[in-house]
């Protein structure tokens, strides 16, 4: 708790030292399923943005139990100089048998055992993220670097594995770098403090993922990047997804995002597919 505390405390201390908008036309949008950067200009024209999106995704997780889960985020979004402070407020579903709980809105094999497959819905846990741009590419700095803080409100229905009923805390780093006018490589580090609830024995969890993003027009973005995740309970695989996505801006503020997700070990869906779009106001 005393660790939820002073993350709460770091994110209310960041937020008055100003923090940056997007520039869609400089990098790669961002969804909740998709944790590609974005850079940041030096003179934000948005102050606010609202992102949603709808996330499938199917596997089995090692369990030999299909699982299905829907995700559907709502992002409002605070930009600032230096850095922006997101809210997420989250519907989940979950279909699966036993072992399976949601963290994030992803499927993840737990130890929890339920009695045959179960289906439940409703409120997912809440989020609230403040990032703070360490470093804005420029002639004299030579990429992009912001320093992130996580908090997971558990409100998300444990009982119903739609999450673990405990405060979560991830710190990390988010790197992008633009090669050229076409290219950005980028590359995230995560490490999250995961309670866990009553019988359970999960473990902190290390998360890293690294890509590339390429402007095929003005208007529209690609990308590939490889995430792992190291596996919160012992004796099962990390999991290991490849991503595919794109961004298309409709206008300035208005763009819409999808991301085909590959899984490439047990501890992944086997695929994940999304949807979303992003307006900034």
């Amino acid at each position: 708790m005393k660790k939820i505390l002073l993350s709460g405390m770091l994110v209310v201390v960041m937020c008055p030292q100003a923090w940056a908008q997007y520039n869609q036309e400089n990098g790669v949008s961002a969804s909740e399923a998709d944790s590609t950067p974005a850079p940041v200009p030096s003179n934000p024209s948005y102050p606010w943005g609202a992102t949603s999106s709808v996330t499938y995704a199917t596997g089995d997780f090692g369990t030999g139990t299909t699982t299905d889960t829907v995700y559907i985020p709502v992002t409002v979004s605070r930009y600032f100089s230096q850095g922006k402070l997101d809210l997420t407020i989250p519907y989940a579903y979950k279909k699966s048998g036993p072992g399976v709980t949601l963290i994030n809105g992803r499927g993840v094999r737990t130890s929890h055992a339920t009695d045959g497959t179960t289906t439940a819905s409703g409120l997912g846990d809440i989020l609230l993220k403040g990032s703070y741009y360490l470093l804005q590419e420029t002639d004299s700095k030579p990429f992009n670097m912001s320093l992130i803080d996580q908090v997971k409100l558990p409100t998300a229905d444990d009982k119903k594995g739609l999450g673990t009923g405990k405060f979560d805390d991830t710190i990390g780093t988010e790197l992008s770098k633009s090669l050229g006018d076409y290219w950005q490589v980028f590359s995230n580090l995560y490490y999250t403090f995961v309670g866990s609830p009553n019988g359970e024995d999960l473990k902190n969890q290390f998360t890293y993922d690294v890509g590339a993003g390429y402007k095929v027009t003005s208007q529209i973005w690609a990308h590939l990047y490889y995430e792992e995740s190291t596996a919160i309970i012992s004796d099962t695989s990390n999991p290991r997804t490849l991503f595919i996505g794109g961004d298309y801006q409709l206008t300035p503020p208005v763009d819409i995002f999808s991301d085909l997700g590959i899984g490439l070990s047990e501890g992944s869906p086997d695929i994940s597919i999304s949807f979303g779009a992003g307006i900034k106001f």
